[in-house]
């Protein structure tokens, strides 16, 4: 009984460092780009961020983009007096995969501010 509770109040101390995070990333610009009057654009995506040895963690995920969209309306006159209207929409998006390598010169515990 008493060797289940010294390795239940030393579980913590060995695993006080997370190996593994998940989380997700997003984000607007300051301001709206030039040209773009419909919506601001957006990214967003999930991440992952895997520490390798002390100090040292790797970071990837996936961030979604929305380039924004063309409206076109256009006229044209045909043979024999015809008149043709039309209209386009184009929009764009993107798929990023950053890849980041981060290393913490202090440990945590001595940095003093975490952020959650």
């Amino acid at each position: 009984m008493i060797l289940r509770i010294v390795v239940l109040a030393a579980l913590p101390l060995m695993a006080s460092a997370q190996l593994l995070t998940f989380g997700i990333q997003g984000g607007v610009p300051a301001q709206t780009p030039l040209g773009r009057t419909d919506k601001i654009p957006f990214v967003a995506g999930p991440s992952v961020d895997v520490r390798i040895v002390k100090g040292l963690a790797f970071e990837t995920g996936f961030l979604y983009q929305r380039l924004g969209g063309g409206y076109d309306n256009f006229t044209f006159l045909g043979p024999a007096n015809a008149i043709t209207f039309g209209s386009q929409t184009v929009r764009g998006s993107a798929l990023e995969i950053p890849f980041l390598a981060k290393y913490r010169f202090l440990s945590e515990r001595r940095a003093g501010v975490r952020f959650y």
